[in-house]
């Protein structure tokens, strides 16, 4: 019964995707030419990006760093049966990051 229910919800999807393609394929077809981007030290941006993106963007590249760090230091704790607190330099977005991945980090390893 649940793979009949699955196979008809399945098949929904993919009829009306079917339906929707060729159009999706014609509007592709005519439209404009996409402005170049610039890409400058490992930055990306183009031409008028509004500055909230900028931001965003900026925020998450702490945040991934502050959490690629933050599960290191972890693991390491956990390894060496301690938990501390680390010195880091970074902004709230790293601080945030650094929080969740420490967490991750020593529970991964430490089971707790």
């Amino acid at each position: 019964m649940q793979n009949r229910h699955r196979m008809m919800l399945v098949g929904s999807a993919l009829l009306t995707s079917l339906a929707l393609f060729p159009a999706g394929a014609a509007q592709a077809a005519t439209a404009p030419v996409p402005a170049q981007t610039v890409v400058t030290a490992g930055q990306v941006s183009a031409p008028g990006a509004p500055a909230a993106l900028q931001r965003s963007l900026t925020y998450w590249r702490g945040y991934r760093n502050g959490y690629r760090r933050g599960v290191r230091d972890g693991y390491r704790d956990c390894r060496r049966k301690r938990v501390g607190a680390h010195g880091h330099r970074g902004g709230r977005q790293y601080t945030r990051g650094w929080a969740a991945g420490y967490l991750r980090g020593y529970r991964r390893v430490c089971g707790r």
